[in-house]
C-alpha cells in the first residue's frame, strides 16, 4: 500500500533508484541475519521489522511503477502471480541451506529481472 502511495506521488520515471534500494536492503537484511542478528528489546524489534520490510516496499514500488506503465495490466498482474509461485519454490532451498540463503538467491532473482528489464525498456519507464 505505501509502496502503490509513493509511486501515485512521485511518478517515477527511471526505477534503478528503488532497484538499487531493495539491493541494498536485500543485503543489510543477509550482513545483519549472517553477522549480528536482532535484539529482542524494543529497538530491536523496530530495527528487524524495518530491515526485514524495506525489500518488500522497494519491490512493491518497482511493481507499481511497472504496472503503471504497462500496456497489459492483466499481463503485469499475470507475471507478478508467477513470479509468487516461483518464489514460493525457491523459498524450499532455505531447509536445505538456511534461510539466510534465501538473501542471496533473492539477489540473484532481483538482478535477473533488472537486467531483464533494461533489455526490453517500457517507452515511458527506464532503468538508465
Amino acid at each position: 500500500l505505501v509502496a502503490n502511495f509513493i509511486v501515485a506521488l512521485a511518478k517515477p520515471k527511471k526505477l534503478w533508484i528503488p532497484g538499487g534500494l531493495l539491493m541494498i536492503s536485500i543485503l543489510v537484511g543477509y550482513v545483519v541475519a549472517m553477522f549480528w542478528g536482532f535484539q529482542s528489546d524494543v529497538v530491536g524489534k523496530i530495527v528487524a521489522i524495518t530491515i526485514l520490510t524495506l525489500p518488500m516496499l522497494f519491490s512493491g514500488i518497482l511493481f507499481a511503477g511497472l504496472l503503471r506503465t504497462d500496456v497489459s495490466v492483466a499481463g503485469g498482474l499475470a507475471a507478478n502471480v508467477f513470479g509468487a509461485m516461483c518464489g514460493g519454490l525457491l523459498e524450499y532451498n532455505a531447509m536445505m541451506f538456511g534461510y539466510q540463503s534465501l538473501y542471496l538467491l533473492a539477489i540473484a532473482v532481483y538482478i535477473g529481472a533488472l537486467l531483464a528489464m533494461r533489455e526490453k525498456p517500457t517507452p515511458a519507464l527506464t532503468l538508465d
